[in-house]
This record gives structure tokens, sequence and C-alpha cells, in this order.
């Protein structure tokens, strides 16, 4: 279960930085 909650936690992170980077691309493209 604690195996399986740091998996998610860290697809969690890794997706929150994709956007991120993907958020920062898309504003300097529309400015």
């Amino acid at each position: 279960m604690i195996r399986l909650f740091k998996t998610i936690t860290r697809w969690w992170l890794i997706a929150a930085v994709v956007a991120t980077i993907g958020a920062m691309v898309s504003i300097k493209l529309f400015c």
C-alpha cells in the first residue's frame, strides 16, 4: 500500500512538472 502511494505520488509530481512547463511554454508562445 505504501509502495503504491509512493508510485502515485511520483507520477503526480511528474505530471505537475510537465503541466507547469507546458503552461510556461504556452504563455511564451501567446505573449
